[in-house]
């Protein structure tokens, strides 16, 4: 994550890290609107209601470059969710 984002480990870059992070959350809030739903419940509808918003991004980015894990596409969450 550190490489991605350009960070040295300073406390510097932390803030900067966490700027980030406020950005990925606001983009986040935008994207919960056009879909009825407060980011502030976001880790409750995720089944998380006890892990903070940016715990919630902190994860998503390990998992997304540091694991180099992807997001399933539409079709496969929708049967996903047919197997339900």
């Amino acid at each position: 994550m550190r490489n991605r984002y350009s960070l040295d480990g300073s406390g510097k870059s932390y803030c900067a890290y966490l700027r980030g992070v406020r950005g990925q959350l606001q983009a986040l809030g935008s994207e919960c609107a056009k879909h009825g739903l407060e980011l502030n419940d976001l880790p409750r509808v995720l089944g998380r209601a006890e892990s903070s918003l940016p715990k919630l991004i902190d994860e998503s980015n390990w998992v997304t470059i540091s694991r180099r894990g992807t997001a399933p596409s539409e079709t496969e969450l929708k049967r996903w969710v047919a197997w339900v």
